[in-house]
């Protein structure tokens, strides 16, 4: 589910110029009419009006996604794809939740824009021909570069949790990782 937000979506606010302003219930007040010993905006703020007139795109919350365990992609167990932001061209990335159960990878594949892997729960495992698998753990983050072939998923006995936010369409390869130990 996505809840739309306001925002100005424009260059950030310079905040040493004229363009930054404070609005309270009582009027705007710049941000030079602050309370002394107070310490960054004390009231809802604005940018600078040229910001405020143009019609920037809303900012949305999304609070979850459909997760989908028919997802197209090869997987070896059981993995399930919850979709969080899905853009319609390739200039914004896909962002997802992807769940697998214990010992659940993806088969071998690449990202012509590169993805990044964020470990959000258990214990996860990611390979690439030149490194094999390493193990990465909650809060530990991957970068695979544009067309690097790797591979990611569940370690054994444990399910996890990654966040994938992956530029273009994935191109995935027929074969599975070698998880022999």
């Amino acid at each position: 589910m996505a809840i739309p937000l306001r925002h100005s979506g424009g260059r950030r606010p310079d905040l040493h110029g004229d363009d930054w302003w404070c609005r309270g219930l009582d009027g705007p007040a710049h941000l030079s009419e602050r309370q002394p010993g107070r310490r960054g905006l004390h009231r809802g703020a604005r940018h600078d009006s040229e910001s405020v007139r143009r019609r920037d795109p809303l900012m949305i919350v999304v609070t979850g996604g459909d997760r989908d365990s028919n997802y197209g992609g090869l997987f070896t167990g059981h993995v399930e794809l919850e979709m969080l932001h899905a853009p319609q061209g390739d200039q914004e990335p896909d962002t997802a939740l992807v769940h697998f159960h214990s010992g659940a990878v993806t088969n071998w594949h690449h990202h012509p824009g590169g993805q990044l892997l964020f470990v959000v729960s258990g214990r996860a495992r990611v390979g690439t021909a030149a490194d094999g698998a390493v193990a990465i753990n909650p809060g530990n983050l991957v970068v695979a570069p544009p067309d690097e072939a790797h591979w990611h998923g569940a370690s054994g006995g444990s399910d996890c949790t990654l966040l994938a936010v992956t530029w273009g369409t994935t191109c995935w390869h027929d074969e599975t990782p070698d998880l022999a130990d």
